[in-house]
């Protein structure tokens, strides 16, 4: 069980289309090299219950097999059993089925690619449309009960981590503890609880992003002015097979608006975003970015 939730090898495939000097690389994660360990593990000497992790979803549909051992990954993965991911990667849990599907798609096609679509990109391109369709419906049937995954804490500061503002990612806490000052126009996205995201926990491993409250302000201003809300519904819940971006990860959204800008994300869906994000500053795009993911999906 252990191997399954954190040993697997992971992959780096050479993508094009992110242009380097991305201002925004920040908010980019890095994939490990080939052969490295996922850096996620559950920690050595910490006592994991695995059935909590694998066992009692309750509130969710019977997972089919290309969540659990689907290969090369399984979707549990990096989107987990809830749907709910790690910043990494979208929250996809009560995402249509057909809008779930065209994306696998998307990136099977060359359609969506920059530094963190390796992954998909292998599991796109061997994954059977009837698995797809499996792991879709599934995904889809999670509820909005078991969608809210992220909290968000308005501050100018910022728990201390291994690293400044992480890799693109998210941030573990510093050993010694502490904080540190959260400059305007960052959003940081920290582990609720390091052991239990660390054993990929699905009941209680859930994150916190912390954004300052003028970013805050600032988004909330971008996405009523650019009527978010017309294509992506009341409170930004999503419509049919139009994504909901409430509660969505703040980084993933970073990086969709900028990956859209750049082009490094031309699926059919971009039409629409193309002349928004085109006018969007950088730091336009992290405060509205965190207003969405703020709000309860």
């Amino acid at each position: 069980m252990r191997k399954l939730f954190g040993i697997l090898t992971l992959l780096l495939v050479p993508v094009a289309g992110y242009a380097a000097e991305n201002s925004l690389s920040w908010a980019y994660p890095v994939e490990p090299p080939p052969g490295a360990p996922n850096a996620d593990a559950a920690p050595p000497g910490k006592k994991v219950n695995q059935y909590l992790l694998f066992g009692s979803y309750t509130g969710l549909p019977a997972m089919p097999k290309a969540v659990t051992t689907g290969k090369p990954l399984p979707c549990m993965q990096c989107h987990l059993a809830n749907g709910g991911s790690h910043p990494e990667s979208a929250a996809i849990a009560g995402l249509s089925v057909n809008y779930i599907i065209e994306q696998v798609h998307a990136f099977r096609d060359g359609d969506r690619a920059d530094v963190r679509t390796g992954r998909m990109v292998q599991v796109a391109k061997t994954i059977s449309e009837a698995d797809l369709k499996a792991a879709a419906e599934y995904f889809a049937a999670i509820g909005p009960d078991r969608q809210k995954w992220i909290k968000t804490v308005v501050s100018n500061e910022v728990p201390k981590g291994p690293a400044p503002f992480g890799g693109g990612g998210f941030r573990y806490h510093a050993p010694e503890g502490g904080m540190e000052p959260l400059p305007v126009g960052r959003v940081v996205e920290t582990a609720e609880d390091d052991d239990l995201v660390r054993a990929r926990d699905q009941i209680d491993g859930g994150f916190l992003q912390y954004v300052n409250a003028e970013d805050l302000a600032l988004g909330e201003k971008i996405a009523a002015d650019g009527k978010c809300g017309t294509c992506h519904g009341a409170e930004y819940k999503g419509v049919r097979d139009v994504p909901r971006l409430a509660g969505q990860h703040s980084l993933y959204l970073i990086r969709q608006m900028k990956d859209m800008q750049t082009g490094a994300r031309k699926d059919k869906n971009v039409a629409a975003m193309k002349p928004i994000v085109a006018k969007l500053s950088d730091r336009e795009m992290v405060a509205v970015a965190a207003y969405l993911g703020s709000k309860s999906p």
